[in-house]
């Protein structure tokens, strides 16, 4: 595992299911966030351990070549996206066809003054919260569906799921922030 500055993102060769989606969504934010440094695909969850045989868990992010980059909050990332495949998901089967419906949460890390150059002391997360919406209000995607659900702006909610020690990094305070849109999303797959 590494945690260097924005990578370049790994693209399947053969993109199936969510892949499919997440890659229309990744280049239509890339356009929409022109402060965007970089929108991932999706995120698996990775453990890692160091030479004192202490775990951490972490959301990785396939770079290629079976490496892996930690995308929990690191001020050499810069200003990037993700995204994570929760559980359940649901398949409406029949002879045709498969619709698959599940949740996915999309992560955003940025710096402020990225995002409101002119006036990023003032800007809250309740900004960043309008402007999310607003993409996905102004957006269509071809290969699927998505319905933003809900906000998680806390680093205990936004990472719940890591190792992730904010009272010492403070990664979320100004300039930094982060947020997670937890959006439905349905697809369907050819039988």
């Amino acid at each position: 595992m590494t945690r260097p500055d924005n990578r370049d993102v790994f693209i399947p060769s053969d993109p199936q299911l969510f892949e499919v989606l997440a890659i229309e969504m990744r280049t239509k934010l890339m356009d929409y966030f022109t402060w965007l440094d970089q929108a991932y695909l999706i995120a698996e969850r990775r453990i890692e351990t160091n030479a004192s045989n202490t775990q951490t868990v972490f959301p990785g992010l396939l770079a290629g070549n079976a490496e892996y980059i930690n995308a929990l909050p690191d001020a050499h990332k810069f200003n990037y996206s993700y995204f994570e495949i929760e559980n359940p998901t649901d398949i409406d089967w029949s002879r045709t066809r498969a619709q698959i419906t599940h949740e996915v949460g999309l992560i955003f890390f940025f710096n402020y003054k990225a995002l409101y150059p002119a006036d990023w002391r003032t800007s809250t997360i309740e900004r960043v919260k309008s402007d999310v919406l607003k993409f996905f209000h102004a957006t269509s995607f071809a290969a699927g569906q998505v319905r933003p659900l809900s906000f998680d702006v806390t680093a205990d909610a936004i990472y719940a799921n890591y190792d992730h020690d904010e009272a010492n990094q403070q990664f979320l305070m100004k300039p930094w922030g982060a947020l997670r849109i937890n959006l439905e999303v349905k697809y369907f797959q050819k039988c």
